[in-house]
């Protein structure tokens, strides 16, 4: 074999033992790959979060009043409130106070019936006392209002005997069913402002006294009203 056969010879040696390098890097290089990937934990894919409920609030328990209640008492003619005075009772009767129209009475939680009357003439000639049409009912705690309610009737009363106005005289009027007078009226051309109802009347004249029952002053009215005797 000459020089350049076996130059040849060794390079060829040299390029297959660098190739063989080569495949060996390679495939450690491959193998190692391999390995870093089969030791890599696969990501995992979680859902998402469900959205979490808002937290509920508790809710506060309602503070139960407590302690007495209080009660209003007003005295109304025609609608518009006026002096006077109340008188205040419970249900059973028992007297829980009295004072001027408007005044407001503490009381117990319970059932109570208001009275009251007007004090100015002016504006109700008679004295007639009434009674709130509803009982108050109050609870602990409570502020609750009752209304004595009047309605007037204006009246001017005369007194006829057979068919002659009688001159001197004086009526003593009283609410129906009532042996209490209310208002006392002589002749006069005044009308008076009169509690509307049912009424009966005593007639003094002199000595005579004579009762008539049955006479009616209608709410709002304002009339002339004759009482006959015999």
């Amino acid at each position: 074999m000459g020089i350049l056969d076996s130059a040849f010879v060794v390079g060829s040696d040299l390029e297959a033992i660098e190739m063989w390098r080569l495949g060996s890097v390679l495939v450690v290089l491959l193998l190692g790959a391999g390995c870093a990937t089969a030791a890599s934990p696969r990501p995992v894919v979680t859902p998402a979060a469900e959205a979490a409920p808002p937290a509920v609030q508790p809710v506060a328990e309602p503070v139960q009043p407590s302690g007495p209640g209080e009660i209003t008492v007003n005295v109304v003619v025609d609608g518009q409130p006026v002096t006077g005075t109340v008188r205040l009772l419970t249900a059973s009767g028992g007297r829980v106070g009295e004072g001027p129209a408007g005044r407001s009475f503490e009381v117990e939680p319970g059932v109570y019936r208001a009275y009251g009357s007007v004090s100015d003439r002016s504006l109700l000639a008679d004295t007639t006392e009434r009674r709130a049409a509803d009982r108050v009912t109050v609870a602990a705690g409570q502020s609750v209002s009752s209304n004595i309610e009047f309605t007037t009737s204006r009246v001017r009363l005369t007194v006829v005997r057979g068919n002659r106005p009688v001159r001197g005289w004086r009526v003593e009027l009283r609410p129906a069913g009532s042996d209490q007078t209310v208002l006392e009226v002589t002749p006069s051309s005044d009308y008076l402002a009169v509690t509307a109802g049912n009424y009966s009347a005593i007639v003094y004249m002199g000595r005579t006294r004579i009762e008539v029952g049955g006479l009616v002053f209608p709410p709002g009215s304002r009339i002339q009203l004759p009482i006959r005797i015999q």
